[in-house]
């Protein structure tokens, strides 16, 4: 069991306090009692001025352009309920090339919003152009958001009629004044669904040896860290002080927090009985899941708004323990995050060694993670793939649970968070360290199971907190 100063007793004390509590089985449900405090910010604070301070910073974040729609929820723009300024066009950024996108795809794979499709505007469009777009379509427009990393505009239109779909997209892209459009693919957390209900220490901290690894990082710099997942229980007592700021992707103003969220917050970050890889880390809570006919999900909009805002709030890491299928407006969002220095962690998926790869896990220069166990056997339900790079403990993980409480989770999710603390130590010592060179550092440091070499099952292998750490010094003395 892992047990130092840095953790506060939590050996004596963090089973006893999770086995007395009626949070310890992993619960899905979301939590909705908070109550707006505005004399408490870690707890819900109003969320209309929070959402104006994240708008700012976003607005400030983005090329020229703008438009005369207001606000709503979450920073998400709705057209048409609001004055202001001329419509200015939104430009693309000079020293980077339009990403270029493929033809939709008559019959994708993964779930979706049925009647709503996302397009992509040409380069200097405004509102007007997307207004105009709606009336010739026999579309509603439902929102309208400029996005940062896709150096354009995103708008959701609904189909009103019983139009295929697949038919409406394949329309509406062949307009000159559209880039790209597609269906709204919905994302699913990564993690069992089955809640674990066994006793076990944290396991994972001694496996991959994070103990040693803390004690070689300095202290003072505070990597940011994105979780693009639900909302985080900010006031759990072992994140005090550990969330910077949210931002509500979803954009329907209703902010609440889900065991999910707060569990990833926990692995990465906690600092009181329980002891995350990287306590000192601050955390950026994107809520991007809300309920659905599913369960909880989160539509392509939602974790592009939630990317765009990560990455204007210069996240060093951006934690995204989710999987779903591969969508080409998704995918370049996250391409061009990593192109800003981004590193992007990723669930490898939970669906079995016959799935389809897992996305954005299976995005190029994604550091995709599946999870094993206390004696490094693999997770039963994880992806098989070639995209995987690493493996990391996902199984029978203690973490947080919203209300104070602490609870087991297994599955991919859980795993990808503990690999986003360990690359949050590593940018602590090198905030310099590009994506590229951390996924190849963390992949090269790993211990090798299963086959020899890199695999199908395990990536490069288990991470290893400290080799990680030793051969970023490596690294280090041969660049002087």
């Amino acid at each position: 069991m892992f047990c130092s100063s840095r953790g506060l007793g939590w050996c004596a004390v963090a089973l006893a306090v999770a086995a007395a509590s009626p949070a310890f089985a992993v619960d899905a449900a979301r939590v909705t009692g908070c109550e707006p405090n505005a004399t408490n910010r870690a707890g819900c604070p109003p969320i209309k001025l929070l959402d104006a301070a994240s708008l700012l910073a976003y607005a400030k974040s983005l090329p020229a352009g703008g438009g005369n729609s207001s606000t709503g929820p979450g920073g998400a723009a709705f057209p048409g309920l609001g004055g202001g300024a001329p419509a200015t066009p939104i430009a693309a950024t000079p020293d980077r090339p339009l990403p270029a996108f493929a033809s939709p795809p008559q019959n994708p794979s993964g779930r979706f919003r049925p009647n709503e499709i996302l397009v992509l505007l040409q380069p200097g469009a405004t509102p007007e152009t997307a207004r105009a777009l709606a009336q010739q379509f026999n579309l509603q427009l439902e929102t309208y958001v400029p996005s940062r990393l896709l150096r354009t505009a995103l708008v959701r239109f609904r189909i009103p009629d019983a139009r295929p779909i697949g038919g409406v997209v394949s329309q509406i892209v062949a307009d000159p004044r559209v880039r790209a459009s597609q269906r709204n693919f919905l994302y699913k957390p990564a993690e069992d669904a089955v809640p674990r209900k066994s006793v076990l220490p944290q396991y994972a901290l001694d496996v991959i040896r994070a103990g040693a690894a803390l004690i070689q990082v300095p202290a003072g710099r505070r990597p940011v860290v994105a979780v693009i997942d639900t909302g985080i229980d900010e006031t759990h007592p072992d994140l005090a002080g550990a969330v910077r700021d949210r931002f509500d992707a979803v954009g329907d103003g209703k902010w609440d927090v889900g065991a999910h969220g707060t569990g990833i917050a926990g692995i990465i970050a906690a600092r009181g009985q329980l002891l995350g890889v990287a306590p000192d880390v601050q955390l950026l809570s994107v809520r991007a899941f809300a309920a659905g006919d599913g369960g909880i999900e989160a539509t392509s909009e939602a974790l592009i708004r939630g990317l765009d805002w990560a990455v204007s709030q210069h996240a060093d890491i951006i934690n995204m323990s989710l999987a779903g299928p591969e969508d080409q407006m998704v995918d370049v969002a996250v391409g061009e995050a990593i192109a800003a220095g981004a590193i992007v962690v990723a669930a490898a998926g939970n669906d079995g060694s016959g799935a389809p790869p897992a996305y954005p896990g299976a995005i190029k220069g994604v550091v995709a993670v599946t999870a094993t166990d206390q004696q490094d056997g693999l997770f039963s339900g994880a992806n098989h793939g070639a995209y995987i790079s690493v493996a990391a403990p996902g199984v029978d993980i203690l973490t947080l649970t919203p209300g104070g409480g602490y609870g087991l989770a297994t599955g991919t999710s859980q795993a990808a968070a503990t690999v986003s603390g360990i690359m949050a130590l590593l940018r602590t010592i090198r905030p310099d360290l590009t994506p590229a060179a951390a996924l190849s550092l963390i992949g090269g440091s790993s211990k090798d199971l299963g086959t020899p070499g890199p695999d199908a099952d395990f990536g490069a292998g288990r991470v290893d907190a400290e080799s990680a750490i030793e051969a970023l010094g490596k690294v280090q003395q041969a660049s002087q």
